[in-house]
């Protein structure tokens, strides 16, 4: 009896082992698949009737920095940097303006990111960087360890140090730690990053992963990367013009876009609020566009389109409070969000 129990110990052992490992290595085959398939058919996000027209949009602020540097939303707060570069709150109902910070020394560039929840504003001046978080009613300067530009998500903020990023929640707390990539984007569920990616070459791959599903492809002249709980939309420029892939969790392609401006995409739980471009970047015409929402499922509903009513020349998007906010060079508009 000793000798069987002496043989089937271990080879009980051996086999939660190998049990173990095909698992695990099962699992990782499972979030690193490179995704083979045939193209999802390409759209434009202008060409059918707008739901808006101009006379349903609504001027909320005019500075002339806004044209310059853009604006952040936190709940009812607008936030710009005013020529002598002090950041100014406006309260969106009453429309009352309030200095919060003034800038001590020249700054170089300004850098104003938002999920509507929360906002960070970033100065650039001597070869440093101050960043700043702003919620609602609130400000207070984050740590002077940050490199690089933040990128606003669902759940919060990314910043850059220098060997990692930070994801910040919406209080300015660090959630997560996370290894530095070209590119990240993060949801609640998913977190879509770059790997090994060469932003000389333009070539490298994405890597989107949740608890147990996950997808990677490759990419080239990539511009940005932006996820929700469901899916995944990746831009990039292609023949001197913006185009998009919307993937599925499990790297189906569901759509593709073309004619957008790539580095002004608005992540919803529900899909992404795109602004379109003309096809060629050195178009007479690339002024003109308009907006348009683009679903989970790959469906799009055109918002605002120049093609329909008159000109349009939006330059980014917010959204808080249940309306869309719209930057036009000096000013922002606002109009009823679809959500």
């Amino acid at each position: 009896m000793k000798k069987i129990l002496f043989l089937l110990i271990p080879l009980a052992i051996v086999i939660v082992v190998l049990i173990f490992y095909y698992t695990s290595r099962s699992q990782k085959v499972e979030n690193t698949q490179v995704t083979s398939q045939q193209e999802a058919e390409t759209k434009f996000v202008s060409g059918q009737e707008p739901l808006f027209k101009r006379s349903k949009l609504e001027n909320v602020v005019s500075n002339e920095s806004i044209a310059k540097w853009g604006f952040g939303l936190a709940g009812n707060s607008l936030i710009y940097v005013d020529p002598y570069f002090s950041i100014i709150r406006r309260n969106l109902a009453s429309g009352q303006e309030e200095e919060i910070y003034k800038s001590v020394t020249q700054v170089s560039s300004v850098r104003i990111v938002s999920n509507g929840k929360s906002c960070i504003v970033q100065m650039y001046a001597k070869e440093q960087m101050q960043s700043f978080f702003l919620g609602e009613d609130s400000i207070k300067q984050l740590s002077n360890t940050i490199t690089g530009w933040a990128i606003s998500g669902l759940t919060g903020h990314l910043v850059d140090e220098e060997k990692q990023t930070l994801a910040l929640d919406n209080t300015g707390a660090v959630e997560k730690k996370l290894k530095r990539e070209y590119l990240t984007s993060r949801s609640k569920e998913m977190t879509c990053q770059t790997v090994d990616y060469d932003a000389e070459a333009l070539s490298g791959k994405i890597e989107c992963g949740g608890n147990t599903k996950g997808f990677s492809t490759s990419v080239n002249a990539l511009d940005g990367i932006y996820n929700n709980d469901q899916v995944a939309l990746v831009t990039y420029t292609k023949d001197a013009g913006g185009h998009a892939i919307l993937y599925d969790k499990n790297g189906t392609e569901l759509l593709r876009l073309s004619k957008i401006e790539t580095s002004s995409v608005l992540t919803t739980s529900e899909g992404f609020y795109v602004l379109s471009k003309p096809v060629d970047f050195e178009s007479d015409k690339n002024s003109e566009n308009g907006v348009a929402f683009v679903t989970n499922s790959g469906e799009i509903k055109t918002i605002l389109d120049s093609d329909a009513d008159g000109s349009y020349s939006f330059d980014s998007i917010g959204l808080t409070e249940g309306y869309l906010f719209l930057r036009e060079g000096p000013m922002v508009f606002k109009i009823k969000a679809l959500q």
